[in-house]
């Protein structure tokens, strides 16, 4: 190349005329062009050798060559078996490719580019360059070649750390990395870090190659967290696992034992939460299938991506089931910068032979499943906790965007919008109405956003909004019939509900003693036909001593020396035997020390069902409530016997010794309240999930075993001994007005029943209300009263249609209609309670009275003490029936603890709600009742029977007050809630003749944020002091407190 090109560039003029001071600027010019022109000349003469060499390799790619061998340098910490391992194949690979068996050079350079490849996919090497040189070995063929490759290993160690913020948690980590840690392309790494939410873990994972072709992989992964999880569930988790893995082909199996641990419970912490807490062990297997097709992972614009995961647990451990997942996308272009995806994920999780836990349920609900949710806040709740769920799904759809005029840029908007719903299954009904019902009901929300590209995460910010919020929320009451105030001490007494068999949910709150063998089952000949199941008792052969089943109760079993406890069953031999032999009934503890026991004498030809009740006083009160009530038979003498029981009770004194009654304990305490009212069968528990599923009041009375019981709000089963019946003889022992609820045409679920179809369930409530107060000789439902005993009418007035009905409003107008039409024509003189929100929507007949509920911040009730005092008075009553200060945070209601719940009622908060009951007291012309307030104890006690209109408060001020009277003891009660930090002084200035000297207080304060707790019940309580009184007297309100005080006056 010793000519230059036409086109080459010539060098600039100088014109010698120029100035000199140019000539700076005309040197410059010829630098550039020299540079250039070097650049050109070395560019035309690579791309010259590069030719000359593709002609001499094309030339000779048939030429025989053979590989003598492959030497792999700079690779010191990599094992040469390891390397011969990879590369052996594909050296074997070669010599069975080539025609007629002779290598040539194309088929050395083809093996030398594939070794290349598998040295670079070994991740180890920064650099592999090839090399082919003659053969080293003297004794080779001329036509032999060496392929050398020239690498240079990664550093095997790696440290890193960082720091995280995003979904409402922060974190950080720190990570070690060693690679080809035995010199065959492993890589161990270890990670800690702490966080808020995730507030530790730690992890150490070994990979390792298991093929030659280095697509198949396993990895041995030893792992530790401790999971806040708080927000959603008033407990925090701990793991403790190890997994093992092989992973190739877009498949992955492999094993996972793992050690969880519920603790840390807050002090709201739900039944349910509560009975997960302690140690569980789950042993799973799993497998899980990827096929992705998309062109980016974090913001694919198209392609699609498929995953299937399945597991099994129940080798060993105390988790059973089966969980499967699936998940799919799919994102194609519309337009210049413009696409679209759509995605959707579902989950099944069957339970075989043990309950589910917590820990293995699905949650929903956040911004990475259903946006704008609480995360894992969707699905069936108890309280304010997240229970999860069995069943779900997820869908949504967006449109994804380029900001105009700067497709380059990292942010891109998208508009989107989502579905899904969380569901437990209920194993009654076909799996496919489950899933019907799953889909018919979703909870949907949609927005727009910013999507930002973080590699290797996607970063959304969101505005968005629910459109359809359904919630499984429980009534705060769980357990507190059925294993609260309903006498029954025993847990599952009649298998109601349950599939016979001998899985831990057949047989929750019973076990089996001294080597008995027990399960549910299906009777050939039912105790009723209302109760199917029985437990099955076998007898072991070659025991001693005694051998029978025993029940935990709810939460334990409280025993009393001074209590006497009342225990039936019903038993029959399924065939007749010779046996002959005493059962003996007992209550003990769970070390073994006997409290009580009473024996039934029994005969093996007793194949037909008998009740037997015994009477058990214990001899003497343990220091706890664990305890067992029991069931056995001489080992010896029954060997081989099997027995079955059903419907077994065991009661304690009830309240006024009423049959079937409430516990007396309990009910005492609430009777010291005085309530003025009782509002009963409940809110949500009146409605139920299904229409199926709703309180029918027809199943709750009667003998024990004509009730079938349900699957109540809050995921157990209602035994529902404690029935109408029950509530009524309840009200009138416990001298409170009955607020009666009947159902009103729809289910928590979301179902409204159709105005044409409402007439059997208007008929149904008619029957009910017939039942309280009828006429046994017109009335077959007052009939059905009177044969259980009581022939006279109970006391009744107010009928409640429905139940929150704000969450129906729509179906509410026609519904409150119809009923209420047709309950008035019936029951003239009842009173007939709305449960909408006063005056929206309007409805007709105009509501006589609302049911109105309340859950807020102590400052919102501190600031609408004067809430009823603007309502028209237009003969509207209203029932003030749910109402608390729950939380401080008014944008975050039912959140957690952190964000502004409160744990229990404090100073601040009980304050507050006595300034706003005094608004409740001043307006009582029109409102006639309030319950659940946490002060109604003190207000109960001292709530008169006048209201005296005196001085109104400043509606913006934090000192509220209300004066009643008392016109049968003459007793004056002044109430005075100070909800400010500082003290407010009082003149009082009464217009009574005669007026007594001195006076009662009763003061509740205490700093804003105290509180009572089950350790230290009684760290707030009302101090007693005598104030001076008079016509005219003064009196100082502490800050932060409450005062009631009561003199004589006439």
């Amino acid at each position: 190349m010793s000519e230059e090109p036409s086109h080459s560039l010539r060098p600039p003029l100088h014109n010698s005329s120029a100035p000199r001071d140019k000539e700076p600027k005309e040197i410059e010019k010829i630098r550039k062009w020299q540079e250039e022109r070097i650049a050109r000349r070395l560019r035309g003469e690579y791309e010259s050798a590069v030719l000359h060499l593709q002609e001499v390799i094309d030339g000779n790619l048939k030429n025989p060559v053979s590989i003598a061998s492959v030497r792999v340098e700079g690779a010191k910490n990599t094992r040469k078996s390891f390397l011969g391992s990879i590369i052996d194949p594909i050296l074997a690979a070669n010599s069975t490719s080539v025609e007629d068996g002779r290598s040539n050079l194309e088929s050395v350079l083809h093996t030398t580019r594939k070794v290349a490849d598998i040295l670079k996919k070994a991740d180890i090497f920064t650099s592999v360059e090839a090399q082919i040189e003659h053969a080293r070995d003297p004794l080779a063929p001329n036509r032999d070649v060496d392929v050398v490759f020239r690498t240079k290993e990664r550093g095997r160690y790696t440290v890193t750390s960082s720091t995280e913020l995003g979904n409402n948690e922060g974190s950080a980590s720190a990570s070690a990395t060693v690679r080809n840690v035995f010199g065959g392309a492993e890589t161990l790494t270890a990670n800690v870090s702490l966080g808020t939410k995730t507030r530790r873990s730690y992890s150490a994972t070994l990979t390792t190659p298991l093929t030659p072709d280095l697509n198949t992989f396993g990895t041995l992964n030893i792992y530790g967290l401790e999971r806040d999880q708080t927000s959603y569930a008033s407990c925090s988790e701990g793991l403790r696992g190890v997994r093992t893995t092989i992973k190739g082909g877009g498949h992955e199996m492999g094993w996972e034992g793992v050690y969880r641990h519920i603790r840390d419970l807050t002090p709201t912490a739900s039944i349910t939460v509560r009975e997960s807490a302690g140690e569980t062990l789950k042993s799973s297997i799993f497998h899980s299938w990827i096929h992705d097709t998309r062109d980016d992972r974090i913001a694919a614009t198209r392609g699609h991506y498929v995953k299937l995961y399945h597991e099994f647990a129940g080798l060993g451990g105390d988790a059973s089931f089966y969980k499967t997942e699936a998940e799919g996308q799919i994102s194609r272009p519309i337009t210049g910068g413009v696409s679209y995806s759509i995605a959707g994920r579902g989950g099944l999780l069957w339970g075989l032979n043990k309950p589910l836990l917590f820990s293995d349920r699905f949650q929903l609900g956040g911004p990475t499943s259903v946006r704008s949710f609480k995360a894992n806040g969707l699905g069936p709740h108890d309280g304010a906790d997240s229970v999860g769920g069995d069943i779900y799904y997820s869908v949504g759809a967006s449109i994804i965007s380029n900001i105009p005029n700067k497709p380059h840029w990292p942010i891109k908007t998208h508009a989107w919008v989502n579905a899904g719903r969380l569901d437990q299954v209920d194993r009654s009904r076909p799996l496919v109405d489950n899933v019907k019902d799953l889909l018919v009901k979703p909870c949907i929300s949609a927005g727009v956003g910013l999507i930002y590209r973080f590699d290797p995460v996607r970063v959304e910010v969101n505005f968005g909004v629910p459109l359809v919020a359904r919630s499984l929320m429980y009534e705060d009451i769980s357990y507190s019939g059925d294993g609260g105030l309903y006498g029954e001490l025993l847990k599952n007494r009649a298998f109601q509900l349950v599939t016979p068999g001998t899985s831990a949910a057949a047989l929750t709150g019973w076990q089996a003693l001294n080597g008995a063998t027990i399960s549910v089952i299906r009777e050939s000949t039912a105790v009723s036909t209302a109760l199917p199941n029985a437990l099955q008792v076998r007898i072991p052969t070659g025991r001693t001593g005694t051998a029978g089943f025993a029940n935990t109760g709810y939460s334990g079993i409280k025993v009393l020396s001074t209590w006497k406890y009342t225990a039936s069953f019903y038993y029959r031999f399924p065939s007749s035997t010779g046996f002959n032999g005493n059962i003996v009934v007992g209550l003990q503890t769970t070390s073994g020390q006997v409290l009580a026991s009473a024996t039934v004498p029994v005969s093996g030809s007793q194949t037909t069902w008998r009740q037997a009740t015994v009477e058990l006083f214990p001899n003497a009160t343990p220091g706890n409530n664990n305890n067992l009530f029991t069931i056995s038979v001489d080992a010896a003498s029954a060997s081989g016997q099997t027995i079955n029981f059903a419907m077994l009770s065991l009661f304690p004194p009830t309240f006024k010794n009423r049959a079937n009654g409430m516990r007396v304990d309990l009910a005492e305490a609430l009777a010291e309240i005085r309530p003025g009212l009782f509002r009963f069968p409940g809110g949500n528990n009146l409605e139920g999930q299904t229409v199926e599923r709703r309180w029918q009041w027809r199943k709750t009375v009667g003998p024990m075993v004509d009730r079938p019981g349900r699957m109540g709000d809050w995921s157990y089963v209602n035994t529902d001994g404690l029935g109408l019946l029950e509530y009524l003889y309840w009200c009138e022992d416990l001298g409170a007005e009955p607020i009666m609820g009947v159902w009103a045409g729809y289910a928590l679920g979301g179902t409204s029943v159709p105005e044409n179809q409402l007439d059997p369930y208007i008929q149904e409530a008619i029957d009910q209300i017939n039942f309280a107060i009828g006429d046994p000789a017109r009335s077959s439902a007052a009939a059905l009263r009177a044969s259980l005993g009581r022939p006279e009418p109970f006391k009744l007035l107010y009928i409640e249609i429905g139940n929150e009905d704000f969450f129906a409003a729509n179906s509410y107008v026609y519904r409150w209609r119809r009923f209420v039409t047709a309950l008035q024509r019936e029951f003239p003189q009842l009173r007939f309670i709305a449960t909408t929100n006063p005056g929206n929507p309007v409805l007709a007949p105009a509501p006589t009275e609302y049911d109105v509920h309340v859950y807020q911040t102590p400052t919102w009730f501190a600031q609408n003490v004067f809430y009823y005092d603007s309502f028209q008075r237009n003969g509207t009553k209203y029932f003030e029936g749910e109402y608390a200060a729950i939380s401080t945070n008014p944008n975050d209601l039912f959140g957690s603890p952190s964000n502004g719940r409160l744990v229990y009622p404090t100073v601040q908060s009980a304050v507050s709600e006595a300034a706003f009951m005094t608004g409740l007291e001043r307006n009582a012309d029109i409102v006639f009742a309030a319950a659940y307030a946490p002060l109604i104890g003190l207000f109960g006690t001292y709530r008169g029977d006048e209201y005296l209109s005196s001085t109104l408060p400043d509606r913006r001020g934090t000192t509220f007050w209300s004066v009643v009277r008392n016109r049968t003891s003459n007793e004056i009660i002044i109430k005075i809630a100070n909800t400010g930090t500082s003290a407010t002084p009082f003149t009082f200035v009464l217009p009574f003749n005669t007026v007594a000297s001195t006076g009662t207080v009763q003061t509740l304060s205490g700093t804003a944020t105290a509180s009572n707790s089950p350790s230290n019940p009684n760290s707030i309580v009302p101090r007693t002091s005598s104030v001076a009184t008079g016509k005219t007297f003064n009196f100082n309100a502490g800050p932060v407190s409450l005062n009631v005080i009561t003199f004589v006056a006439y």
